[in-house]
């Protein structure tokens, strides 16, 4: 049930599915939020189209929600973790986001890994349930050699330990959409 796991490459409908990815929850929400920041995120404009949809995700935040925010190409970071709506600064996560600049190439595993150390931070897995979701955000072209057994395990375990839903958001023309379909349907996701 619910919508398709993939989004159309089509730039709006990107940003509406991602926005929707941050739908406030009755359990209280914990999202993280891992965007591919690679080079060929400047083509096409894709990046603002991201920036804008972030923008809404966290507009839309309930008091308690809480957010991480991963950025990853060939390196990750995590600029924004534990956030939590109505008590932090919304303008740490909007300085965040307009500082994201395309750079370097893409490492999917490296950028599931940190998404997956954030949203399993103690405070965030021990207590009561949550509507927990990693929402992978990607343009790149990907192939099934891009994900080892261990990122696939980590997704899987992710949702039967933790309840951790993998959702993903394709905002390129040529984005694998069969491979993050079948990502999404491993994390519980679609």
């Amino acid at each position: 049930g619910g919508p398709p796991a993939v989004v159309p490459a089509i730039p709006y409908a990107a940003v509406n599915r991602l926005a929707s990815l941050g739908t406030p929850s009755a359990a209280g929400l914990d999202l993280t939020v891992v965007i591919d920041r690679s080079g060929s995120l400047a083509a096409a404009g894709r990046l603002p189209f991201v920036k804008r949809a972030l923008g809404r995700v966290s507009a839309e935040l309930r008091p308690g929600d809480r957010l991480n925010l991963v950025l990853f190409d060939n390196e990750a970071c995590r600029p924004i973790t534990n956030w939590v709506a109505g008590r932090d600064d919304l303008g740490l996560v909007h300085d965040a986001v307009a500082r994201t600049t395309p750079r370097g190439s893409t490492d999917l595993p490296l950028g599931l890994h940190t998404g997956y150390i954030a949203a399993t931070q103690p405070e965030w897995i021990e207590g009561p349930t949550r509507d927990r979701r990693v929402v992978l955000v990607t343009d790149a072209l990907l192939t099934h050699e891009d994900l080892d057994d261990r990122t696939l395990t980590e997704v899987r375990r992710a949702w039967e330990i933790h309840h951790i839903a993998l959702w993903t958001v394709g905002v390129g023309k040529d984005t694998d959409s069969a491979l993050l379909s079948h990502l999404a349907e491993l994390g519980g996701g679609g």
